[in-house]
Parts: C-alpha cells; sequence; structure tokens
C-alpha cells in the first residue's frame, strides 16, 4: 500500500492511497468464488451456475463492494501507519481503477494538537454551605405551601385565596384565541393570570360579576392580543381559603417517611437539601474549570466537529419546539448565537478529551455504580431501573461519560489554587438560581 499525506489547511489533510490491481482483482474473484455456490438461475442446477455467468451477472455489484470496503479498510491502516487522527470518516474525492494500481483520494480533517495550560495557576473559588435548623424549618414551610388545601368560605376574595371564575372577553368588541374560560382555579397574587385579571377579582364574593379591563403586555406570547386592551366578564362562582397541612404522619408518608416521626423527615429534608448543594456546589466548581480551560488554551476547532454539534443544538430546538406544540419540518439556519454554543461546547471536549488521554483517565466502576443507584433510588423498583442501564450499553456509557467528566473537573481542580467560599444555605442557593 502506498501512502501519500498532504496537508491541505491547519487541520484538513488530503490523502492519496495506492493499491496493486492485482491484490483488488484478487479480493473480486474470491468475492465471487463464495458467492457462486448460493446463485439460484433458471436453466442450472442450485449452486452449480457457471463462473463466467456469475461474473456477467454479479461483478459489477461485487466490484464495487469489494472497492467500498478496501477504501474503509485502507483508509483505516493508512491513518495507523501516519499517526493521524481523524475527527470522522472520510469525504472520497476520487477513485482511479485504470493501469497496475487502484488509487483513491480523500479529504478529511484532524483533531488539533492540544496544549494544555499551566493548572496551578487557575484561581477556583469552591462555595462552602452549612445547613442549620432554621434553613431546615424554611424549607418544611416551604413544602407545606406546595400542598395546600383548600376550604370554601362565605366572604370576599383576598389575597392568598383560591377564586374559581369563568370568564369572557372580547377586545374591540370582538371575541379572541382563548377569550372564554370556566371553572378555572388561580390564587390571588400567584401570577397565574394576569396581576389586573387577578386584581380585578380581589373582594369579590361567590356570585358576583365584575367587569375587568386587562392591558396585554408588549411581550405577550399571542401576537393577536399582546399590546391591546381586552374587556373581561367574570363571575367568581367560589373563593376558598388556604390552609397548609399538618406536620403529621400523613403529611411524612408524601416523604416516604412511615409513622409520626418529625425527626426522621427532618433528617430526610436536610438530606435532601445536602444534595441540592452538593449538586450546585460540583455545578460551580466546574463552571470556573471549563472557563478557566476556554481562557487559558487557544485551539484551532475542526470545522466538521463543530458543524456536527451545530445539527445536534438544531435538533433540539425542533423537539423542543415539537414538544411545545410548534411543528417545524426543518431545522432552519444556524444563528450566531448557536454556532458560538456550538464551537465552545467543541472546545470544552477537545480539552477535556485530552486531560483524560494525557492522565489516563477511566470511568471509575464504583461511582458509575453509585450514579446508578443514586438515578434509580426515586423510582418504586430500583433493581429493575439499575438494570435496565446495565442493560443497555449506550445508556452506561452516557453515565460513564458523566463520571469521566466529573473525574477530570475533580483532576483539575486538585492541580488548581482553590479558596473555599463560606455562604448561608440562603445565599447558596439564590446564588445557584433557587431552592428547590
Amino acid at each position: 500500500m502506498q501512502v501519500q499525506v498532504e496537508k491541505t489547511s491547519v487541520l484538513e489533510r488530503r490523502l492519496t492511497i495506492g493499491l496493486p490491481a492485482e491484490q483488488v482483482e484478487s479480493e473480486i474473484d474470491q468475492r465471487l468464488r463464495k458467492t457462486a455456490p448460493q446463485v439460484n438461475m433458471k436453466g442450472f442446477r442450485p449452486g452449480k451456475v457457471p463462473m463466467r455467468v456469475v461474473r456477467q451477472r454479479y461483478g459489477q455489484g461485487i466490484r464495487q463492494e469489494v472497492l467500498a470496503d478496501l477504501v474503509q479498510k485502507s483508509f483505516q491502516d493508512a491513518v495507523t501507519q501516519e499517526n493521524l487522527r481523524p475527527t470522522g470518516m472520510p469525504a472520497v474525492e476520487q477513485v482511479d481503477t485504470e493501469g497496475d494500481q487502484v488509487e483513491f483520494v480523500c479529504t478529511f480533517e484532524v483533531y488539533p494538537d492540544v496544549e494544555l495550560p499551566d493548572f496551578s495557576a487557575m484561581q477556583i473559588e469552591k462555595p462552602e454551605c452549612e445547613i442549620s435548623d432554621a434553613d431546615i424549618d424554611e424549607m418544611i414551610q416551604k413544602l407545606r405551601e406546595r400542598r395546600p388545601e383548600w376550604t370554601p368560605v362565605e366572604r370576599a376574595a383576598q389575597a392568598g385565596d383560591q377564586v374559581r371564575v369563568d370568564f369572557e372577553g372580547t377586545i374591540d368588541g370582538e371575541p379572541f384565541q382563548g377569550n372564554k374560560g370556566e371553572n378555572i382555579d388561580f390564587e390571588i397574587g400567584s401570577g397565574y393570570m394576569l396581576p389586573e385579571f387577578e386584581s380585578g377579582v380581589e373582594g369579590a364574593s361567590a356570585g358576583e360579576a365584575r367587569e375587568i379591563e386587562v392591558n396585554f403586555p408588549e411581550d405577550y406570547p399571542s401576537e393577536e392580543v399582546k399590546g391591546r386592551t381586552a374587556k373581561f366578564t367574570v363571575k367568581v362562582t367560589q373563593v376558598s381559603e388556604k390552609k397548609l397541612p399538618e406536620l403529621d404522619e400523613n403529611f411524612f408518608k408524601a416523604w416516604g417517611i412511615e409513622g409520626n416521626d418529625l425527626e426522621a423527615f427532618r433528617a430526610e429534608v436536610k438530606s435532601t437539601m445536602a444534595d441540592e448543594v452538593e449538586r450546585a456546589v460540583k455545578a460551580k466548581v466546574k463552571e470556573q474549570v471549563i472557563q478557566g480551560l476556554l481562557d487559558a488554551t487557544e485551539l484551532d476547532l475542526p470545522a466538521s466537529l463543530v458543524d456536527a454539534e451545530v445539527h445536534r443544538l438544531q435538533h433540539a430546538n425542533q423537539k423542543q419546539g415539537h414538544d411545545h406544540g410548534h411543528d417545524h419540518h426543518d431545522h432552519g439556519e444556524a444563528t450566531p448565537e448557536m454556532r458560538e454554543q456550538a464551537e465552545r461546547r467543541v472546545r470544552t471536549g477537545l480539552l477535556m478529551m485530552e486531560i483524560v488521554r494525557s492522565q489516563e483517565l477511566k470511568a471509575d466502576a464504583g461511582r458509575v455504580r453509585a450514579m446508578v443507584e443514586k438515578l434509580a433510588r426515586p423510582y418504586g423498583d430500583p433493581e429493575q431501573v439499575i438494570n435496565y442501564y446495565y442493560g443497555d450499553e449506550n445508556r452506561l456509557a452516557e453515565i460513564e461519560s458523566a463520571v469521566l467528566e466529573e473525574q477530570v473537573v475533580e483532576w483539575v481542580t486538585g492541580q488548581a489554587s482553590v479558596t473555599a467560599k463560606p455562604a448561608s444555605y440562603k445565599e447558596f442557593t439564590e446564588a445557584a438560581g433557587g431552592a428547590s
């Protein structure tokens, strides 16, 4: 096999491979001989079709198959021989079968050489958070507020009450899409309805009807009504006041605690809060590690990898639109923001891949198992979920990839200069996006 490599750009290579024609013809002949015993043709006994007839009937198709197989195998052998790292399969430009050599030319991109930065110069702030009894009390109060009981009352509605209404609206005397509703429940002050609508029913009692004027904001999702004023006829059919559930056996059971054990419930709440803190700390440290890597490293990006990532983002956006009821049959044009995001992802992936390679990191089997068990824990039959992951190579590979990413972040953090940053639970969760 003769191989010639041409560097056509920083990352693109043009590879010319030549194979002896006799090798190709020999492979075609062997393939035809293997095929012949399986050929059934009218006028011949099964498996007894003459080779000249088999060659005439199947020769061209088998030649194409052999050439395709040889191109693929020779390409793999050539890049190994030349110590090249392709980012994907090549584009075959031409195949020349004339003369005593079969020659083909293909182009492809290679992974860039990555020079990792001095990690000891990287500065990382690691949040530290202690969960106090007061934090637990506040969280329990939030959990109670998520499961309110509503009791009908015979009085005027006030902020915090739930009202049930029937309504019909018009704009300039004409109806519009979504202008009617029956038996609609909402809490006054919750923001479920537009503010003017909610404040308009405050003070009304069951059976009372009101005329309410509502200004739709300029950024309202519906083109038909945004920026316009609607008049609603609203009838309140029920007013209910909120009552929070007691901390008793029934409430605890919803959180997996059997019996009337307040301390066990508090311990479970604290454990959940600690898990939340742990996730947020990891996310914050990971964000700093990635940004530190990106800031400290210059890297040429293979266009093929960026284009593939753009395509994935487009597909994800399309799926998200479909899930929200928007039917798009094409991915649309990639926006500059989308391409920038794709480039960031590819750059991050290349840097992490180099750390994995240079440090010979492998996904820790114990951590993989622990992550799978954690994912399975909320389900009724955790063992079934665990078996599901371990029975599907692709699913398990996703977990292994996530664990390996954690190990990369931990390795970089171990080389960097880390400063502890204490914070209260409230400060910490607000900075991390709010408590759950």
